[in-house]
This record gives structure tokens, sequence and C-alpha cells, in this order.
């Protein structure tokens, strides 16, 4: 028989659904997409352990998620994934990210906590922008962070302090553009930049 999922036809044969023009079925997506996300999307979300990437824009504007369950080998976030997401309020990233996308978590209004892992080498440009209630930003375990780029905190006006990891060497111009709570930062090597 046929069922209409987000708007497509599904074909079910044995247990398994499949779409016209997939070449994988349903039960084995690997990277999630913008047309396949809507399987995925409930108030606490939960992705599958087979998941491995997701891709552009695959979450945005998806207000209804509150909480995000990421697999362990999860390792690629593509572009503005989860932006404008404004229900989501706490956010950890697994321990194998690898590559995060420009705006993946950016617009995020009521997002107030982020725990990173220490496998982010880059945190890329508007990453977190205009997310006004992050409070917390947390770094965790041996890290590999190297680079925070142009706009990743851009106008995150709740965040009072930051303490980076001693691998960061780079700080883009911007990086913090319009934090006006953000009275200082604690720089790698234990020195720390009050706010001029």
């Amino acid at each position: 028989f046929t069922i209409l999922h987000c708007g497509k036809m599904i074909l079910h044969h044995k247990g398994v659904f499949f779409m016209p023009n997939y070449t994988t079925s349903f039960s084995n997506d690997r990277i999630i997409t913008r047309k396949n996300a809507c399987r995925y999307i409930h108030t606490n979300t939960l992705i599958p352990s087979y998941v491995r990437g997701i891709a552009s824009e695959a979450f945005q504007n998806k207000s209804m998620i509150k909480t995000i369950q990421f697999p362990a080998e999860l390792s690629h976030i593509g572009a503005r994934a989860f932006r404008n997401c404004n229900g989501l309020t706490d956010l950890r990233l697994p321990n194998q990210m690898r590559e995060i996308g420009s705006g993946a978590f950016a617009d995020c209004s009521s997002m107030r906590r982020v725990t990173l892992p220490a496998s982010v080498s880059e945190l890329p440009k508007d990453l977190f922008s205009e997310n006004t209630k992050l409070k917390s930003v947390e770094f965790h375990g041996q890290d590999q962070l190297h680079t925070i780029h142009k706009n990743a905190f851009f106008r995150c006006q709740s965040l009072t302090s930051l303490i980076l990891p001693e691998s960061v060497t780079t700080i883009d111009d911007r990086a913090f553009y319009r934090c006006k709570s953000l009275d200082h930062i604690s720089l790698p090597g234990g020195g720390k930049r009050d706010r001029q």
C-alpha cells in the first residue's frame, strides 16, 4: 500500500518504507537532509545512532524542537542546519564531531547553554549569532579548537564571561561583536582580556 509522509508518497514493502527517487530505504539514512528530516522532528528529538551527518538547513525553522540527543558517532553538521530553532534551550555536541557549518545554530533565541567537544577545530562564521539568551559555553577535554571565526558569537548579549581552551590561536574580527554583557575572556595561557 502507499501512504503520505511529509507530503511525499511512500511505498511500503515487507516492513521497510521507501520513497520514490530515493536510493536508500528510510531505515538507513546516514545523512539527514531537508527532504527526510521531518521523520525525526519531535519536541524531544532523538537522532538515530546510524546517522553520521546532518545536511545544511535540515532542521531550519523547526521551533517545536526543545531538546536534541545526538548519536555518539555524528561527525558533521551543515550550514544553518538548526538555524532559527527557537525552542532549543541546551546544546551538547558529541565527542566525534569534526565539522560544523556556518550559522548552524544561529537565531536560536531560547538557547542558554552550549557544551562543545574537544574534537571541534573551528567555530565557524555566525555559529551562535543572535542567540541572545546564551549564558554558558563550555569546552571539554583536550581541545583541538584553534580558530573562532567572524561573528561566531554575534549579539550573544547574555554571555558574561568565557574561558577559552589553550589550543586557540586565532580569534577573528567581530567574533564577539555586540556581546554587550561580556566582561572578560580568559585567554589561552592563563591570560585575561577585560572588556574595553
